[in-house]
């Protein structure tokens, strides 16, 4: 919808994150490296918060990040420190009722303290209720949910795999030999 050097709006169209969200990260990080900061926008995208997997995988290319949200239950955020596999997560309770469809604002650079200040703005609401959980909570949570199993919910199920359908690949010997992290 809208790109100059360091800024860029995304629109999903309503789509899943998960279609667009390795897009949207990936493409903040070669405008990060290019200017030291970046601000990327995918609008109109369902599940937002999927989008914590492809920002882990550009902060481990040594970059700052802070995505957040706002949802039907409230604003959303998390941060990763440069290398971070998992973010501290924050949600200020402060609902708008508009439709599941959201905007994720991405911000990337390679200079902790401008995200920080980027950040800082972003929650300074003290007279809303605040919920975080830090990223050594969320790397046990992780942990805990790969031995112990996880429950989705049957709608979040079938909305699941709707997404995944259309980018799934044959299982065979060439297409697991490019699969997954190096």
């Amino acid at each position: 919808m809208f790109e100059n050097d360091d800024i860029a709006v995304l629109d999903a169209g309503g789509a899943d994150v998960c279609e667009h969200g390795s897009l949207a990260a990936y493409l903040m990080h070669s405008k990060a490296n290019k200017s030291g900061f970046a601000i990327i926008e995918l609008a109109n995208c369902r599940y937002p918060g999927l989008i914590l997997r492809s920002l882990s995988m550009v902060a481990q290319l040594g970059v700052y990040i802070s995505a957040y949200r706002k949802d039907q239950v409230g604003s959303h955020g998390a941060s990763f420190e440069s290398g971070a596999t998992f973010p501290p997560y924050w949600r200020l309770d402060n609902a708008d009722d508009r439709k599941e469809i959201s905007t994720v604002t991405i911000i990337c650079t390679n200079q902790p303290a401008l995200l920080a200040d980027a950040v800082t703005r972003q929650v300074e609401q003290p007279e809303l209720q605040r919920f975080e959980i830090s990223a050594a909570q969320l790397a046990a949570n992780y942990n805990q949910a790969l031995e112990q199993g996880i429950e989705v919910d049957p709608g979040q199920w079938d909305a699941l795999n709707a997404a995944a359908w259309p980018i799934l690949v044959r299982s065979d010997t060439q297409s697991r030999s490019g699969a997954g992290p190096m």
